[in-house]
């Protein structure tokens, strides 16, 4: 599983990571991964990569290295060729904030 990291998705997915037997591989903007949070997701398991540039950037950094190697990426952005995944997430989403006003 390989996912651009992203505020507090990032965590949630990290724990995510912990409970299946999968690699996952992190993409983070050099200007938004702090060493404090580049050391949480490692201590999860991850593997991160830091990418220069914005999100979009690390979105697209993202998916040359699933291309590459045969992985899947899961994310909320959307793009030509890959909406299924998103639509799911964030649909996920929808159900948290339904919980979170219960």
């Amino acid at each position: 599983m390989l996912a651009p990291g992203y505020l507090g998705r990032q965590r949630a997915i990290d724990a995510l990571k912990r409970s299946i037997t999968t690699r996952l591989l992190k993409c983070l903007m050099l200007w938004f991964s702090k060493k404090g949070r580049r050391d949480a997701t490692v201590a999860y398991g991850a593997d991160v990569r830091v990418v220069q540039g914005n999100y979009d950037d690390a979105v697209r950094k993202a998916a040359e290295y699933a291309a590459l190697n045969g992985w899947q990426i899961v994310s909320d952005t959307a793009y030509v060729g890959y909406t299924e995944i998103p639509r799911d997430v964030m649909q996920g989403y929808g159900v948290v904030m339904e919980e979170v006003f219960e």
